[in-house]
């Protein structure tokens, strides 16, 4: 009982390196290193690996991320950024997927489209508006003129 009392302890194996994958764009890599860090701490077997995903996750600008442990005393943080389609009238932005995203109080891009409609509904406004995109493309490519022949 002694021995895994001791190979639980946070100092027996505590985690000393957190590394990450991903691009750095328009994610605060000092935001998300300090967020990271903040709930790695401890022992590298008892990690709870949900949590650093979780705390990652809420870095603006951060989209999905993996977590896992690197051997010895190390975790891994993959992520990948949000990629911002409309800007949502309610506030905040939505992504490729239609999920609507809270950039906490930082710029989004210029020059997206305003989509508005009812709470929970946001995937939907999206996909119609990216319907009526393709129905409208050709007007648009012919200068929006329609044909007098």
């Amino acid at each position: 009982m002694f021995a895994v009392d001791h190979v639980l302890r946070p100092e027996t194996f505590p985690v000393r390196q957190v590394s990450f994958e991903g691009e750095f764009r328009q994610v605060d890599e000092r935001a998300l290193a300090s967020a990271v860090v903040e709930v790695a701490r401890g022992s590298f077997l008892l990690l709870d690996l949900e949590a650093v995903q979780l705390r990652a996750r809420s870095v603006p600008w951060v989209h999905e991320v993996t977590v896992r442990r690197v051997w010895p005393d190390g975790v891994h943080v993959r992520f990948s950024e949000q990629q911002l389609v409309a800007r949502w009238a309610a506030g905040g932005w939505l992504n490729a997927q239609g999920e609507r995203v809270d950039l906490q109080g930082q710029p989004g891009p210029d020059g997206l489209p305003l989509l508005a409609g009812p709470d929970g509904l946001a995937p939907r406004v999206l996909a119609h508006y990216r319907q009526l995109n393709e129905i409208l493309a050709p007007v648009a490519v012919a200068g929006g003129r329609p044909d007098t022949h």
